[in-house]
């Protein structure tokens, strides 16, 4: 019998409306405690100065579930290839029940004695249909795992 994993993650990779100027636009990433330990975890992402992630620390209490939102901040350009490499990554480790969200720190998750899980998830930006592309019938879709093949 396989362990139960600390989180379930979803969705599996985070998708972006892809908008320019000012606006900026969010996606959520869920993370589920299945488990009856307390969970505690940290999102990076591989662009911190085109993402923000809120809050980037905290602890998923047993049989709970925790909302993290991420925002790309607003873009002047679209990608010239429409694609996006930027990753997140989420670290997961188990923590004692006295363990308070103001006590979670970075430094926790470079520590080797502690077992862990880490999962990264991919970005999709969907595009809204330009007038000025006649080639373009819908949305343009674009995945960050297209280049990993």
């Amino acid at each position: 019998m396989a362990a139960k994993k600390l989180l379930d993650i979803q969705p599996s990779e985070l998708k972006f409306n892809y908008k320019l100027m000012n606006d900026q636009v969010s996606s959520s990433i869920r993370l589920s405690n299945r488990t009856e330990q307390y969970v505690t975890f940290k999102v990076e992402t591989s662009n911190p100065m085109k993402y923000c992630v809120s809050p980037c620390m905290g602890i998923v209490l047993p049989e709970s579930d925790f909302d993290v939102r991420v925002r790309m901040k607003a873009q002047s350009e679209i990608p010239s290839d429409r694609q996006c490499e930027d990753k997140f990554l989420i670290q997961s480790i188990v923590v004692t029940p006295s363990m308070t969200t103001r006590n979670v720190t970075p430094k926790m998750f470079d520590e080797k004695e502690r077992c862990g899980e880490e999962s990264k998830l991919g970005i999709v930006y969907t595009f809204p249909l330009l007038i000025s592309d006649p080639q373009s019938s819908s949305s343009a879709i674009s995945r960050a795992h297209s280049s990993s093949k």
